[in-house]
């Protein structure tokens, strides 16, 4: 039997239950689906580049729309910390990309300003908004990946 030892703590086992994580399965849920919808708008707005300032500020609206929700779900994985969750690779993985994402929604929201306050567009908010759109579409799509490859379960259940 080995001596115990008073300042060394015992990671948690990786085979933690949804149900014994620090943060409710639901927020995983929601993250994921919001991340997956919110993509799915930019990259339906960015797959057309040569609209006019009336069809930009149309297409755009949807996206407009989505980018609260989906700050909301970042925030509410903001509880997933390495010193509380059972995963601490995992953990710190999730923060990095959670920061990526907030960065792309932040210049995202830039460039949708330039879009629809412009009359006429100008190009180079055009290309600005597809370089960042796709950007935003890549870590959103990165983040929900690394949640729905380590809790299937909590992604694919409700």
């Amino acid at each position: 039997m080995q001596p115990r030892v008073d300042n060394v703590f015992p990671l948690r086992a990786q085979g933690t239950s949804l149900y014994d994580l620090p943060v409710p399965v639901e927020r995983l849920r929601t993250a994921v689906q919001e991340l997956d919808t919110l993509r799915c708008c930019v990259e339906r707005v960015a797959c057309e580049p040569h609209w006019s300032a009336l069809e930009w500020r149309a297409a755009c609206t949807p996206l407009m729309l989505r980018l609260p929700g989906a700050r909301q779900a970042l925030a509410g994985l903001a509880d997933i910390t390495p010193g509380q969750w059972p995963d601490t690779g995992w953990a710190v993985r999730l923060a990095a990309a959670r920061d990526e994402v907030e960065r792309r929604l932040a210049d995202v929201s830039t460039s949708l300003s330039a879009l629809t306050h412009g009359k006429p567009i100008a190009v180079d908010a055009v290309i600005g908004f597809g370089v960042e759109g796709t950007s935003l579409a890549k870590a959103a799509d990165e983040l929900s990946g690394l949640i729905a490859s380590r809790y299937p379960d909590a992604v694919s259940a409700g």
